[in-house]
C-alpha cells in the first residue's frame, strides 16, 4: 500500500519506539526550516546588506558619523536610514549575525541608539 496516507482515529495515536523516532524527525526538521531562508533569499539578504555596508559607509565617510536625517534615501535609492534603523532593531532583538555587528561597529561614529548627540530628524536639503 505504497503512497496510500495511514491515517489513525485521535484516539488511537501511533505509539511506540518507531513513532517516538519520526516524530524527534519531524521536529528536528521544522526547528531547522522555521527561520532559515531559502539560498535565493539568503544570497538577496546577503546583497542588500552589503549594499547598505558600502551605503553606510559612505555617510560616515562624508558626514564624520552614522546621523542619519529620518527617512534618508540616498543618490541610488536606497532607504538607508530605514535599512540602518532595520540593523539596530536586529542588534536589539539578538538577531544580528557577530559578524555584521563586528562589521557595523567598525564603522566611525556607528551608534545601536538611534537620536544620539547629533541626530537630525530634518530632511537633508
Amino acid at each position: 500500500m505504497s503512497g496510500v496516507p495511514v491515517r489513525f482515529p485521535a484516539s488511537d495515536p501511533p505509539s511506540g519506539p518507531a513513532a517516538e523516532r519520526a516524530a524527534r524527525v519531524r521536529a528536528t526538521r521544522l526547528e531547522q526550516a522555521v527561520g532559515h531562508l531559502s539560498a535565493a533569499d539568503a544570497a538577496a539578504e546577503a546583497a542588500e546588506f552589503a549594499c547598505g555596508l558600502d551605503a553606510v559607509r559612505e555617510w560616515a565617510a562624508v558626514h564624520s558619523g552614522v546621523d542619519l536625517p529620518h527617512g534618508y534615501v540616498d543618490e541610488s535609492g536606497f532607504p538607508l536610514a530605514v535599512w540602518v534603523a532595520t540593523q539596530r532593531e536586529a542588534h536589539l532583538e539578538d538577531r544580528l549575525a557577530p559578524d555584521r555587528r563586528a562589521t557595523l561597529e567598525s564603522i566611525p561614529g556607528w551608534r545601536w541608539a538611534p537620536g544620539a548627540p547629533g541626530h537630525s530628524s530634518r530632511r537633508p536639503a
